[in-house]
């Protein structure tokens, strides 16, 4: 985030680690059909400049400052410091977006995921969101 009045810490301030409970998957019509056997999925080639426009229209986003390059899926920068907390991570994939933001992980109950997940159903309402 660009203006730091949303933070009562420095940047440099370390912080707990907060696991990785805070991913949501969209994928957006026409479905597969048909039985995937596991690990054969065939998946469009990663979009960047579709996943820059989800990020960017996403609720947690105010603004991005820049643009890391290419990571496995699977992998996300350790969360050592409060700066940290403000990398996201999108992937476009033909119909499948993914978005990881340390801005929905739990904080003592008030759920922001299931939050964004019901935001998300509004602007997609035939998309599955896991």
């Amino acid at each position: 985030m660009a203006d730091t009045t949303y933070w009562t810490s420095p940047p440099d301030r370390e912080v707990r680690a907060l696991g990785d409970d805070f991913t949501l998957t969209l994928l957006l019509p026409p479905f597969p059909t048909g039985t995937v056997p596991a690990g054969n999925a065939d998946f469009s080639p990663h979009n960047p400049e579709e996943a820059r426009r989800f990020a960017e229209s996403f609720d947690t986003v105010e603004e991005i400052l820049e643009e890391l390059p290419p990571a496995s899926a699977a992998d996300f920068p350790a969360q050592l410091t409060r700066a940290d907390l403000d990398i996201i991570k999108v992937g476009c994939w033909g119909n499948v977006i993914s978005i990881t933001d340390p801005a929905l992980a739990d904080n003592i109950g008030d759920a922001p995921l299931l939050g964004a997940a019901a935001r998300l159903h509004e602007r997609h309402p035939y998309a599955m969101i896991v």
